[in-house]
């Protein structure tokens, strides 16, 4: 009976069927993460795993928008696979999402310790790049760090701390947060799920501010990672997992809005990959690099909000209803 009534829904109100795409898109999504078990996140063979995962779950993504798109020719399109006025509006996009960052990522740029994870950044990622080409002799190559081999099979490890980490483990990390998770996410929460929801009859407005949800919806798998390895408990584990439901949920929003304003997903995936070195700001790290005062700090990030603010209608809201 409730099949029947489900099946029902489906067919005579097309919304539902929009919907029912976005969950099933967010569920492969989480699914094919937590297919791999007995490991944290951050380790080597987990990040890797999920890498695989990510393509799984992307080469299926798709499919319900395109049993929707009346136009099959123009699936790419519809997908925002294109350079749409690329670079010009790459550009912009970077220069506004900038402008929301100016207190942080001024300090972030005079902090000392960004210089040193920048420079060990691309010294680990060139190390891995010639390796992978075969440049050096694996008799000449660096051993892995001793502390990663006493842990690298061990369930209970973290991987949070740069010391237990050889150079190509935070390649991997690097490669997972700056590439692959904003291409994966902007491709199956932007591309796959706010066309559908356009196709369905769902105005542009609900469809920028209901498809995010999805996206924040599919980070409680962290509650996993919280309570399995590092030894939350569900209570502890659950208000830092709320913070960040509601944090992707508000970013969900602007980036639903720039790919439907650009009609291009690379622009999200370079704003997406930004926000992630960025990281939620840390006002306390730029009061010591301030020398101890918030002033200057709290200015210029005020000042940053204000300029944002002015700049969106601008940059963004005025192309969203073209």
């Amino acid at each position: 009976m409730s099949l029947r009534f489900a099946e029902t829904i489906l067919s005579y109100y097309p919304p539902a069927q929009a919907i029912a795409g976005c969950l099933l898109c967010t569920g492969s999504y989480v699914g094919f993460l937590l297919v791999w078990k007995g490991l944290p996140r951050n380790h080597p063979r987990t990040i890797k795993r999920r890498m695989l995962s990510v393509v799984a779950t992307c080469s299926i993504s798709w499919i319900p928008l395109y049993i929707a798109e009346p136009q099959k020719w123009h699936i790419l399109e519809t997908l925002g696979i294109s350079l749409t006025g690329f670079p010009a509006t790459s550009i912009r996009a970077l220069v506004l999402t900038s402008s929301l960052f100016l207190g942080p990522l001024v300090y972030r740029m005079a902090d000392p310790v960004t210089h040193h994870h920048i420079r060990t950044s691309f010294q680990c990622v060139a190390s891995e790049v010639v390796k992978l080409l075969n440049l050096v002799p694996a008799s000449q190559r660096q051993p892995p760090h001793p502390s990663f081999n006493a842990h690298k099979d061990a369930a209970t490890t973290s991987y949070h701390d740069a010391a237990e980490m050889t150079s190509g483990h935070r390649s991997l990390v690097l490669l997972r947060n700056l590439a692959v998770a904003p291409i994966a996410e902007e491709f199956v929460f932007r591309a796959c799920m706010l066309p559908l929801i356009e196709l369905k009859g769902i105005s542009r407005t609900t469809a920028v501010f209901t498809t995010p949800l999805f996206f924040g919806l599919a980070h409680f798998i962290h509650l996993h990672e919280l309570t399995q390895y590092q030894g939350m408990s569900l209570k502890q584990a659950l208000p830092p997992v709320l913070f960040q439901f509601l944090y992707t949920t508000v970013f969900g929003w602007y980036e639903s809005a720039l790919f439907l304003a650009t009609k291009s997903l690379v622009p999200p995936i370079l704003v997406h990959s930004f926000c992630n070195w960025m990281g939620v700001p840390d006002m306390r790290r730029m009061k010591q690099v301030a020398g101890g005062s918030s002033r200057l700090p709290l200015l210029l990030t005020a000042i940053g909000v204000v300029l944002f603010s002015v700049l969106l209608h601008s940059m963004l809201i005025r192309d969203l209803y073209i």
